[in-house]
């Protein structure tokens, strides 16, 4: 403030209060800032400051909502191992704000059922949610906007963490969902940051998961991309957990090594009518495969291993071969809890071991004669193919014992 303060000293018609500033004001003192980093901190502070005070004008607030005016800097293309490394760090980074919201998005949605016992830690932290959903903030005191006590002990605080951000990305948050956006669809910042509010298209949701539609707003064209809009959300389940949870198989579910299969001819991942040939990995990616406790030791032990080769592969091949997966793992052990996912590593055997093992390796013959026991066709042969990236040479062994 002091800086503001020194730059409206220096003007003729100085203004006396805080109701006396005008946008010109703030668009003069924005130009007078080094477009850098430390000029921006300036702003972005002094904005901060201004706005919590009432008597502000809205045209002055307008002004603050305006982008801060950078120096442009010369336009270098990454080299693709950098592209990689930021798209799987920006993956990461947004991975954990989302089910950091699927987690509380699910209290909710428990709370508004009244599947929450009246009274309880958790009923009050349902209730703050069901608030911070409908107004944007938690429940706060009126005359000075702090959260209430009762709410702020079952919430854990009153920091961002573990208030508005239960809901809601932060601005670091959103600027990484930018940045896959850019890096999944090909555009470029400016178009992105001229993008409209997404629109929900009403009846086309699966599963109870709305679609958005994104209206891309090019300099010479406009158009609607619902298929990138597609593409995109596609691309964030590659990392979801999409098999279903069970507690035992069902009669005519096949069995493979890491889950049963629900409907073996008919797989999102190949043509319709033909036997299933994805690989092992993507079973957690598929709606037809069911997992049930009986599996829990097996994949935990696989999301292990796959942990241990990122320590010894190459970034760029684990991120190509094993990333995903090893992201699909994560968001089961989050869903099934910690409890539930020590006890299924305590009690992997060394059958279990043994498989892992063979399916990484690439020489799997267990889903071949799980297959043969049910009929004669041949079933996956992708459990056989290395993948890609994946050089010739001695067999890979992972111990996790």
């Amino acid at each position: 403030m002091r800086a503001f303060g020194e730059f409206l000293a220096g003007l003729e018609d100085v203004p006396q209060d805080v109701d006396r500033l005008t946008a010109a004001h703030w668009a003069a003192w924005g130009m007078s800032l080094p477009p850098r980093t430390s000029g921006y901190n300036k702003y972005a502070t002094t904005a901060g400051l201004l706005q919590a005070d009432a008597r502000l004008p809205q045209p002055v607030r307008e002004a603050m909502a305006r982008r801060f005016a950078w120096e442009p800097g010369r336009e270098q293309a990454y080299r693709l191992e950098e592209f990689q490394e930021i798209r799987a760090a920006a993956r990461r980074a947004f991975r954990t704000a989302l089910l950091r919201i699927r987690e509380n998005t699910g209290r909710l949605q428990s709370w508004r059922a009244g599947e929450v016992p009246a009274g309880s830690r958790e009923w009050l932290v349902g209730e703050a949610l069901d608030v911070l959903a409908r107004t944007g903030d938690v429940p706060l005191y009126a005359y000075r906007r702090a959260v209430r006590r009762t709410h702020r002990e079952a919430l854990g605080g009153s920091a961002a963490a573990s208030t508005w951000m239960r809901l809601f990305l932060s601005r670091k948050e959103a600027a990484v969902l930018a940045v896959l956006i850019v890096m999944e669809l090909g555009l470029n910042a400016t178009t992105v940051s001229e993008l409209p509010v997404p629109q929900v298209l009403p009846g086309m949701g699966e599963a109870g998961v709305p679609v958005y539609r994104l209206r891309l707003e090019k300099r010479r064209r406009a158009r609607v991309i619902a298929a990138g809009a597609l593409d995109a959300v596609a691309s964030a389940r590659r990392t979801v957990f999409a098999a279903r949870l069970a507690d035992q198989p069902q009669e005519g579910d096949r069995p493979t090594a890491t889950a049963h299969c629900t409907d073996y001819e008919h797989s999102p991942f190949g043509p319709s009518g033909r036997s299933c040939a994805a690989s092992f990995l993507l079973r957690t990616a598929c709606p037809n495969a069911r997992v049930t406790p009986a599996h829990h030791p097996r994949l935990a032990y696989l999301h292990q291993a796959l942990t241990a080769l990122r320590g010894v592969l190459d970034a760029a091949v684990w991120e190509a071969d094993w990333a995903e997966a090893h992201a699909r793992l994560a968001d089961l052990r989050a869903r099934l809890g910690e409890p539930v996912w020590k006890a299924a590593l305590g009690t992997v055997t060394g059958e279990d071991r043994a498989t892992i093992t063979q399916l990484l390796q690439g020489t799997s013959t267990c889903d071949r004669l799980a297959d043969r026991a049910a009929r004669s066709a041949p079933l996956e042969n992708a459990g056989n193919r290395p993948l890609a990236g994946r050089r010739p040479g001695p067999p890979l062994r992972v111990d996790l014992r």
